[in-house]
């Protein structure tokens, strides 16, 4: 059968319910078939008539890539002692993987109280070194001959709910782009390539934390107030705080794998599975 009448036969059926009651084969490669049912598991629930067919494509292709080269492997490589203990060593460590992860997920604890971080986070400061400066900071994009310009810049350094709503307002309004970031640590050179230069020459231009750079050619202004910057050393919590989360949680994957592991082979001690001679 030609391969696009193919599809549109598969898509008949698969907008159809009688996949239900008759699980037909809708490709073959070999002696292996594909049915039906295994194309349907592999399209997304809600998806149209159109994208059902671009989905049932892409797997009836990848399923007869995946045979195709197997057959062709097979016939051109041969299967020696070497290639028989990597797929012994592959399946082994592919079913010692999914045991591990359906342990962790039965044992692992995931929470992590603001003590045991902090605690953590002391202990191992020379973990959280700084690879580049950080800083908090407020940026505003606006064209030079905006009647609002003074207004705008006047409060950037604003630390008031009320004038930073009022710069907001005016900012959707009148600027080509504002954010502000005066709550939270940002990287340093993701701010600096706003002014296409490195951190350190924008950062030299802040005159009283705030740095004006005009762009002639466009007319643009693009303007940063400081609050606060880090330019090395340890990073502060706040700012790592999911790595510390996720380097507690991979001590703690570690070390359940590691009991798992012992009582394993106590257990087959015991049981005399597993003897020393």
């Amino acid at each position: 059968m030609h391969t696009r009448a193919l599809y549109i036969l598969v898509l008949m059926m698969l907008v159809s319910c009688s996949w239900l009651r008759d699980d037909r084969v809708v490709a073959r490669v070999g002696h292996e078939m594909l049915y039906l049912s295994a194309v349907q598991a592999h399209i997304p629930d809600g998806v149209s008539s159109e994208d059902s067919v671009t989905y049932a494509r892409r797997y009836i292709e990848s399923w007869a890539s995946d045979r195709i080269f197997e057959s062709v492997a097979k016939e051109s490589v041969r299967v020696d002692s070497k290639i028989e203990e990597e797929l012994k060593n592959y399946r082994l460590a592919l079913l010692k993987y999914r045991y591990e992860q359906d342990y962790l997920t039965r044992e692992l604890n995931p929470e992590i109280s603001d003590e045991e971080l902090r605690e953590y986070y002391e202990s191992h400061r020379e973990q959280f070194r700084l690879t580049h400066p950080i800083v908090k900071a407020r940026f505003l994009d606006i064209m030079e001959e905006t009647p609002y310009r003074e207004f705008m810049i006047r409060r950037m350094s604003t630390r008031s709910e009320e004038e930073l709503e009022l710069l907001d307002s005016v900012a959707r309004l009148d600027a080509i782009r504002f954010f502000d970031s005066s709550q939270e640590w940002m990287d340093a050179r993701v701010l600096a390539r706003e002014f296409g230069m490195d951190f350190s020459a924008l950062y030299s231009k802040a005159r009283n934390n705030l740095a004006v750079v005009p762009y002639k050619q466009s007319g643009e202004e693009r303007i940063v107030y400081f609050f606060d910057a880090i330019l090395s050393g340890t990073a502060p919590l706040d700012y790592c705080e999911s790595e510390v989360r996720e380097t507690i949680l991979s001590a703690r994957k570690r070390e359940l794998i590691r009991k798992l592991e012992q009582s394993l082979l106590e257990e087959a001690q015991d049981k005399k599975r597993f003897v020393i001679y």
